[in-house]
């Protein structure tokens, strides 16, 4: 070892920090650390807990956006088989026997405006529906299909969504579910 090497460590040994502050600083670097752990598994905890409890939501938004996408769907594609006239709503149950259920009263403070016309069976969700088509005082033609609220069509709730330039209500009644789909007032 060199004298310069010497001098250097005998400077430096005297300056060397004493025990209890030597324990003192790991003592603070330990419950730094430790904190650090404690605020990550916060973070961590918090995030599981915001996706829990964001979990239904988006989970019914995915299927407001489904269902808004096979109703845009059944409005623009030509579907061959007929409608069966339909004046009254009071007829729609004897108009479309097989029906597994009652259709409730329609809802007219919702869909103000619209007169039923003609009536066919359909499906929304692979669930059986009534699809009805409407007609309004300058002649506009609409699309309400009428659903059992069973499964997961149980979490949609009243609104509306745009799609591709449709319109589509949601009115949930009892325990059924009415869509108005006509074409957005924007297209």
């Amino acid at each position: 070892m060199s004298n310069l090497e010497e001098r250097l460590q005998g400077y430096y040994g005297d300056q060397q920090p004493s025990s209890a502050f030597q324990e003192n600083l790991a003592l603070r670097i330990q419950k730094r650390r430790l904190r650090r752990r404690q605020s990550s598994l916060a973070v961590a905890a918090l995030l599981i807990l915001t996706a829990f409890l964001l979990r239904p939501g988006l989970q019914r938004w995915d299927l407001e956006q489904r269902v808004a996408k096979e109703l845009a769907s059944q409005f623009r594609k030509e579907d061959p088989r007929p409608f069966q006239a339909l004046g009254q709503w009071s007829e729609l149950s004897q108009l479309l026997p097989a029906l597994q259920f009652a259709p409730a009263e329609f809802p007219r403070h919702s869909f103000a405006g619209w007169q039923p016309v003609g009536a066919r069976y359909c499906s929304v969700q692979g669930q059986q529906a009534a699809q009805i088509q409407l007609r309004n005082v300058d002649g506009e033609e609409a699309l309400m299909y009428v659903t059992q609220r069973q499964g997961g069509l149980q979490r949609l709730e009243a609104g509306q969504t745009q799609r591709e330039g449709i319109r589509i209500t949601r009115q949930p009644k009892q325990e059924q579910l009415f869509f108005l789909v006509c074409p957005s007032p924007e297209s």
